[in-house]
């Protein structure tokens, strides 16, 4: 079929035609240019996934502990590196630090990629917070640095945190010498000759469910004594609440109100009907709102 019989048959129009042929052509050239992209790895996608679940921080919680002892020092054990603190020095880091600082100490660790500012490259000389003498690098673990993404390691051994920083100081010939005055210094602020028993600490997740039981405890309580009261103030109390325990626990968490009468309406006014309280409650007058007021100070405490 010659392109006269192609018009003809199809009813076209001389541009038209061209049109059409444009976009053959078109259509062509963009098959061939995908057909020649590059092969994309089947297993592209499962090695995206890795590396996000290999290089996202996770912060464990804490585990139950009642307090252990945490052992002193003698000054002379840690006066210079030697082979045991180093072996436990390579352990922790490896443990606690090299995440964020990075195998070697460069600072080029996963877990740090995100945070501002970098982690410490140990490499470098300039820009050290508490310095590079061994007394600033105790303080960096005992204390952490505020506003970085550097915590505080004081519930470790003693030895174990000199042990880092023998460690540390391993990546590189240049740190300034440790001196035993230096290390009597340290033990003058910190008492690290001197056993001490580390805090207790219990999962932030029971903490919380601690909290809140405790405080629905003292709701009740709370309630309890309202109703003993037999005080024409609680039947006003109850007029104006739908569900006396959220009005209870609104006038709980914010408790400015007990100083002005006006912060007590705005409160039982802000959400009504869901923080506990009844439209009409927006109808107080002055003097019992001042009632109300007065009567439960005296309870909510």
């Amino acid at each position: 079929m010659n392109m006269k019989e192609m018009i003809n048959k199809f009813k076209l129009s001389p541009i038209q035609f061209l049109f059409l042929i444009a976009g053959i052509i078109w259509l062509v050239v963009l098959a061939g240019t995908v057909y020649n992209f590059p092969d994309i790895p089947k297993t592209a996608k499962d090695e995206v996934r890795n590396v996000i679940i290999k290089d996202t921080t996770r912060v464990a919680d804490l585990e139950f502990n009642k307090g252990k002892i945490i052992s002193g020092v003698k000054i002379a054990d840690i006066l210079a590196a030697n082979e045991k603190l180093l072996a436990m020095g390579e352990a922790s880091f490896k443990s606690s630090c090299a995440s964020c600082h990075g195998d070697k100490g460069f600072g080029d660790g996963a877990g740090g990629a995100m945070l501002n500012p970098k982690p410490r490259n140990f490499h470098q000389k300039d820009g050290w917070k508490n310095g590079r003498e061994i007394s600033g690098m105790f303080k960096t673990l005992q204390e952490g640095i505020a506003g970085s993404g550097m915590s505080a390691y004081e519930f470790l051994p003693v030895e174990e945190l000199f042990a880092i920083i023998y460690y540390i100081r391993s990546f590189t010939n240049d740190f300034p010498v440790v001196s035993e005055d230096e290390l009597k210094t340290i033990d003058n602020i910190y008492d690290i000759t001197r056993d001490k028993k580390a805090g207790a600490t219990i999962p932030v997740s029971v903490a919380e469910q601690k909290i809140i039981k405790i405080h629905q405890t003292n709701i009740e309580i709370i309630l309890s004594r309202l109703e003993k009261s037999g005080s024409t103030s609680y039947q006003l109390f109850k007029k104006i609440t739908l569900n006396e325990r959220l009005a209870i626990q609104a006038l709980s968490v914010n408790k400015s109100w007990q100083s002005d009468s006006r912060v007590l309406l705005n409160i039982i006014t802000s959400d009504i009907n869901k923080n506990g309280f009844r439209a009409n409650a927006a109808r107080l007058s002055n003097a019992e709102l001042s009632e109300l007021q007065g009567f439960l100070k005296a309870f909510i405490i």
